[in-house]
C-alpha cells in the first residue's frame, strides 16, 4: 500500500541485483535516495559476525555509490538475511555516509516514511538557499493510549516580507 502512494506521486520505485544496472540507473535517472542491502551476496552469516567489515556485493555497491556521488541519501536495509545491525554497526555504518537504516519487516511503511523526509529535507534545503525559511523544527510524538504516531514539521517562512507559519502533519495507525 505504502508503495503505491509513493507512486501515486509519479515516483517509480525500481529494484536491481546488478551493481552495473544500479550505477546506470543513479547517473540517469533523477535518484531521491538509494536502498541498499548491504550483505547482499553474504553467504554465511554467523552470530560472531561484524557486517561492516565483510565483503558482499551489497558492500561494493554502497561503497561504489559513496565514491561517485555523495549526494545521493542512502539507507541499509535492516534484518535483511535474518541479520539486525547493532548499535556499534550502524553508528560505523553511520560514520561512512549512510543516512539511515530501514527495517526490512516493515520496508513498505518506512519507504513511504523515508520518502517523506527525504522530500521535507529538500523543501527544507530550498527554502533556505532562497533565504526563504526562519525556522524550523521536527517531532516524533507517540499517543500510547490510542497508539496514534505523529509526525508534525513545522516552519516559519518569509514571502515579501509577510511571514507565514506552516505546519505539516502525520498520523499513523
Amino acid at each position: 500500500e505504502s508503495v503505491s502512494r509513493i507512486k501515486n506521486n509519479n515516483v517509480r520505485v525500481e529494484n536491481t541485483v546488478d551493481i552495473h544496472e544500479f550505477m546506470k540507473m543513479i547517473h540517469k535517472e533523477n535518484v531521491l535516495f538509494a536502498v541498499i542491502d548491504y550483505l547482499y551476496g553474504l553467504e554465511n552469516v554467523g552470530n560472531g559476525l561484524n557486517a561492516v567489515d565483510v565483503r558482499t556485493i551489497g558492500r561494493d555497491v554502497f561503497l561504489k555509490l559513496r565514491e561517485e556521488d555523495k549526494e545521493i541519501p542512502v539507507y541499509i536495509l535492516d534484518g535483511s538475511r535474518g541479520h539486525v545491525y547493532t548499535e556499534k554497526e550502524k553508528n560505523t555504518l553511520m560514520k561512512r555516509g549512510v543516512g539511515g537504516f530501514i527495517e526490512s519487516k516493515y520496508f513498505k511503511s518506512q519507504l513511504e516514511e523515508t520518502y517523506r523526509n527525504v522530500c521535507c529535507q529538500a523543501v527544507m534545503e530550498t527554502l533556505t538557499a532562497r533565504h526563504q525559511i526562519l525556522t524550523y523544527e521536527t517531532r516524533k510524538e507517540f499517543d500510547e493510549k490510542t497508539s496514534v504516531g505523529r509526525y508534525r514539521m513545522n516552519f516559519v517562512l518569509r514571502e515579501n516580507m509577510r511571514l507565514q507559519f506552516c505546519s505539516l502533519m502525520k498520523l499513523t495507525p
